[in-house]
């Protein structure tokens, strides 16, 4: 996978929200080696509604 932001390499991580309040507190996702981003499928949900809520 390659990264949205850089076109790096993206690495499946494992990731802890401790302030997460449905006490799901690990989630799974992917990150780019060489920017940093972190992509999971919540951020890619979001992501694409916002796509579809700008005015055209």
């Amino acid at each position: 996978m390659r990264c949205p932001r850089c076109n790096g390499l993206m690495i499946s991580d494992r990731f802890q929200d401790l302030q997460d309040s449905t006490g799901h507190i690990h989630f799974y996702g992917a990150r780019c080696l060489v920017c940093g981003e972190i992509v999971d499928q919540m951020i890619l949900e979001n992501r694409r509604k916002r796509c579809f809520a700008l005015p055209h």
